[in-house]
């Protein structure tokens, strides 16, 4: 199984809506695929693959406070989205108290390994092919934890100064990490400022390690997606718009990671 953390310097990116897109593009090529709504301050992942306002139950957060077994935690969706068996997600909810017990934990009873082994071990019992873990915005230690698992760090970023600045002090402190690639992602690039917005990319990130990371290709604008967006859509963009550029450019990113990082 490979394990993919997806990653931001702050919210607003559209991160989580390229991980549930992506996870649909990786899917839809016979892949067993899992998504973790690793952020317990602002869950939205289930409002994105189109399941309402109310998360599945039980939750990723439930978990971690030890409220429930694992295998209890990983819900199929595939049927949803016209798939059979392949589609997972993982979901977390938005509650005061639970999100107070979770970052109160004490450290001596509260172990992140224990989540990861969790984790690993849903996939390896659901034969996951690709674990999608998206994260909270901005980093902790969670968050680290997270990426020294992943053989692979998703980090979006919007093309904006005070984006890229943050992504860049954000590498600083992740770049470290050994042996784990890192791929920065420029979101919602319009289609006549590709070459300049790349170009911009790759001046501003040229005083990192080239081996570990990598600007991507970028997700194209969508005036479509800017426009329908809405916690009352049933489906995922890529889905319901498979021609638009922004899925298009997912598609590619699902093809380029089936390439780098081959389940199998």
């Amino acid at each position: 199984m490979k394990i993919i953390t997806t990653h931001s310097f702050r919210g607003g990116t559209g991160k989580t809506n390229i991980t549930a897109n992506l996870s649909y593009a990786l899917a839809i090529t016979g892949k067993r695929v899992a998504v973790v709504d690793a952020d317990a301050t602002h869950p939205s992942l289930h409002i994105t693959f189109g399941l309402g306002e109310n998360p599945l139950s039980p939750t990723f957060a439930e978990f971690l406070l030890q409220r429930c077994k694992k295998e209890d935690i990983i819900h199929d969706i595939s049927e949803q989205y016209g798939l059979k068996n392949s589609l997972f997600l993982i979901p977390s909810k938005l509650d005061d108290t639970v999100i107070h017990e979770l970052y109160g934990i004490n450290q001596d009873s509260f172990h992140i390994g224990n989540i990861l082994n969790g984790l690993k071990e849903i996939g390896e019992d659901n034969k996951i092919d690709y674990l999608l873990i998206d994260t909270k915005p901005d980093l902790d230690e969670r968050a680290l934890l997270y990426f020294m698992a992943s053989q692979a760090v998703l980090v979006i970023t919007r093309p904006d100064e005070t984006d890229i600045r943050g992504t860049k002090e954000l590498l600083k402190r992740i770049s470290g990490i050994p042996q784990r690639h890192i791929h920065i992602i420029p979101n919602m690039v319009p289609a006549r400022y590709l070459k300049e917005r790349v170009e911009t990319f790759r001046k501003e990130f040229a005083g990192f390690d080239s081996k570990r990371v990598k600007i991507s290709e970028p997700i194209l604008y969508s005036q479509v997606l800017q426009q329908e967006h809405s916690p009352k859509v049933d489906q995922l963009f890529i889905r319901r718009y498979p021609q638009d550029d922004y899925s298009q450019s997912i598609f590619h990113l699902a093809t380029t990671i089936l390439k780098l990082y081959p389940s199998v």
